[in-house]
């Protein structure tokens, strides 16, 4: 048996219908049939719609993706999952080793504040000053005052206090009450 033999009881083996006289078959042998009717030009044409789809796909999600990116990073931002600067008020004495310590009633209390603000927006503070004895447990006001403060600035408020009753012991408190925020430092009378 030869090889043209072979291939041709292969070719029958696997359902093809195989001879000198079928009409596909042009050059009368089936190396020529094969070939004549390459089975990768078939393939080829039914790959490219695969691909074309497979492209289009691809595009789509790839413009949706960075399309939604925007959508994703709002809502992870609504969610509090980005991190961010938290805003804050700051309120501290200014120079606070240079705050008096002893006082008598009738002498002047100078002090100075400075309320910072890091809140994000421009705001407007409120803020009370009070005398407490520590004698009678008593809050005497000192001033109410308000400060509008740019966001990222701060504004230092000089203030004075003459305490007026006789005390041992004294605290001189700054709050700001929308904040809850309060400092103060103690007084002692020298007498």
């Amino acid at each position: 048996m030869n090889a043209t033999d072979l291939l041709k009881t292969a070719l029958l083996h696997n359902g093809m219908n195989i001879g000198e006289d079928t009409p596909q078959m042009t050059g009368g042998t089936v190396l020529s049939y094969m070939r004549e009717q390459s089975p990768s030009k078939n393939r080829r044409k039914s790959k490219l719609p695969f691909l074309f789809l497979t492209a289009i796909i691809i595009f789509t999600l790839a413009g949706y993706a960075s399309a939604s990116q925007e959508w994703v990073y709002r809502k992870m931002d609504m969610l509090l999952l980005i991190p961010r600067e938290e805003p804050f008020t700051a309120l501290h004495f200014e120079y606070y080793d240079d705050l008096p310590n002893t006082a008598v009633s009738g002498e002047m209390i100078d002090f100075t504040f400075t309320i910072k603000n890091s809140e994000g927006i421009d705001k407007e503070y409120l803020y009370y000053i009070y005398f407490k004895d520590n004698m009678s447990q008593e809050n005497l006001p000192v001033k109410e005052g308000k400060a509008f403060i740019k966001e990222g600035e701060s504004a230092t408020i000089s203030e004075s206090y003459i305490p007026t009753r006789n005390f041992k012991t004294g605290i001189i408190s700054v709050t700001l009450p929308e904040g809850g925020q309060a400092i103060h430092f103690i007084i002692n009378n020298d007498k």
